[in-house]
Parts: structure tokens; sequence; C-alpha cells
């Protein structure tokens, strides 16, 4: 996990790697087998490759080693070991350094990230990553030029989005939603290349995603793959 966040691995060896880290992982039914510094690279590492339900089954996991443990144990803070001890044997009840997956939680589960190349907090990236694990997300963030936020839900097939672009900035909304059926509105108004509502700058598909270029401003999305019409055939 470390190698890969830091880009320690090779090119041609980077798909290795990652395979060998998701089958340890497996192996382990799921459960951390990371510690302090780690534990963190590893939901990052993870999510940004492409395996975002790996990483959410992980977190989503109850039995030991993991948050879900502390928290059916009764856990109101972050013990310093996974085990549930009292007294000594824990050392210390509120330990912060695997509070770590709260940041993954705001740039992954939630998808709400601050561009690379941002000044201030001006580039934002938006990307709802809805899973049989998570279902929808709400993520605020106090920015120089205002307050970022993200929230989601996904019902069935579809997926409505509430977004908010403090003034000055602007958010790029990738949607894992592709093709001629996709149908998006904002605001109940049809959003498409030929038609933008007001604030939308762009819409343009990707490889697997459409990509919307967001203004400062107040949205609510909803997208949705229409189901394809039945043709008739001749005999």
């Amino acid at each position: 996990a470390l190698a890969l966040a830091f880009g320690l691995v090779p090119e041609d060896r980077i798909t290795r790697v990652v395979n060998h880290l998701v089958g340890d992982i497996v192996a382990n039914d799921y459960h951390l087998t990371t510690g302090n510094i780690a534990t963190k690279y590893l939901l990052e590492v993870l999510s940004a490759r492409g395996l975002h339900e790996v990483a959410c089954a992980i977190a989503a996991q109850k039995s030991y080693p993991s948050w879900g443990f502390m928290l059916q144990h009764g856990a109101t803070t972050l013990w310093e070991r996974w085990e549930h001890a009292t007294g000594t044997g824990m050392n210390s009840h509120c330990h912060p350094m695997l509070g770590s997956i709260g940041s993954w939680f705001y740039r992954h589960v939630a998808g709400l990230q601050v561009a690379p190349d941002a000044i201030g907090c001006d580039r934002l990236i938006y990307r709802p990553r809805p899973n049989r694990h998570v279902t929808s997300a709400r993520a605020t963030l106090p920015t120089p030029l205002g307050t970022a936020l993200l929230g989601w839900h996904k019902t069935g097939e579809q997926i409505m989005i509430e977004a908010e672009v403090p003034c000055g900035a602007t958010a790029e909304l990738e949607l894992l939603l592709s093709g001629e059926g996709l149908v998006i509105s904002e605001s109940g108004q049809l959003l498409t290349p030929a038609h933008l509502p007001a604030g939308v700058k762009d819409i343009r598909p990707a490889p697997g995603m459409t990509r919307i270029t967001l203004g400062s401003g107040v949205y609510r999305l909803v997208a949705h793959e229409r189901a394809a019409q039945p043709t008739l055939s001749q005999t």
C-alpha cells in the first residue's frame, strides 16, 4: 500500500502489486492487516485504483480487527489497539492515529476533493461513488472561498446530487454513468451539450463516465440511464 501510494512501484509492475494487495485482503476476509502508518494509504490506494468497493468492504467490517469491531464493543473514541482490551492493556482509549479513515470518508465516500492543481481551493472534484455498501453520503468543506458541499443519494438506477460550489471556484462532477440512454437534469431542466442550465459550464463524455463542469452556485441534479426502447421486427 505504501509503495503504491508514494509511486515507488515501477510502471510495469503496478498491476502485479495491486493484485497481490487485493489477494492479501481477500485472504484475510477483508480485514485490516495494517497498523499506524499504512492504514490510511490502504484505503486511499484501493479507491484511487478503481477498487473502491474493496475499500468500502474493509471499512464496513464489524469483526476483529476493524473499526466496526470497536463500535460493536461500545467504543465512542478510537482505541490504540484493535483488540478489545481494558485498563492498561489498551494503552490508550482515545488514540487518533487510526482516525485517518476520516479523510477517506470525505475524499472517496462522499467524493469531495480539492484538485491537485488548485490555488486556494478554486478547483474542486466531486466524485459520487455509490456501491452496495454505500448508497448515500453528504459532506461539507470550509474553504477560503466559502463552503463546498456534495451530497448524493442513489435509488435504483437513479442518483440525486446536491452540490454547492463556492464563489470564484469551479467543480468537476464525475458521474459513473454514460451512454446514449443517460438523462441528466439540473433543477428540473434537461442538461445536454446543447442546453446548459445557468452555472453549468460544460458536459462531456469520458471513458466509463460523464464529466460536468460546474461554476459557482447551488445545484440539484438527477441522473439515470433510460431503459432501451423495444424495437419491432417485421416478419
